[in-house]
């Protein structure tokens, strides 16, 4: 009884060797997977992290052109009779005025008739003044 039972702990410590040596293995397989995972996600939050910056850089660029331009404004002065308006140039963060000289009315007023978005032209211009209020 003795042989059987020695030969039953044998087989019992070389099945629990085996099973250990397979969770072994099963738990490196897991490893690898969790830890490739995480360098993927890790790859790809910094390349959208990348994106996004130069997105940001890119609008952020628009922006200052855009308040470049509203940086100065044109005021036309139409006379009562005639076709020569006199033209002013107002500095919209001093709020300076400098003479622009003359021009003719009909050029000065079509100048940019057809330009693109012009419905929201005059919208901007009001916010970028209303903002220069508040941040005084």
């Amino acid at each position: 009884m003795t042989d059987f039972r020695s030969r039953h702990i044998m087989r019992r410590k070389a099945t629990m060797r085996a099973l250990r040596e397979r969770d072994r293995r099963r738990a490196v397989a897991v490893g690898v997977v969790l830890t490739g995972a995480l360098a993927a996600g890790i790859l790809s939050g910094a390349y959208f992290a990348r994106s996004m910056a130069t997105a940001r850089a890119v609008s952020h660029s628009a922006f200052l052109a855009q308040a470049e331009e509203l940086r100065t404004g044109t005021i036309l002065f139409v006379p009562l009779e005639g076709n020569v308006c006199r033209q002013r140039v107002i500095d919209n963060a001093t709020w300076r005025m400098a003479d622009a000289g003359s021009v003719a009315c009909d050029e000065a007023v079509s100048w940019n008739a057809s330009a693109p978005g012009q419905k929201y032209f005059v919208a901007v211009r009001v916010d970028a003044i209303r903002s220069g209020f508040r941040a005084k």
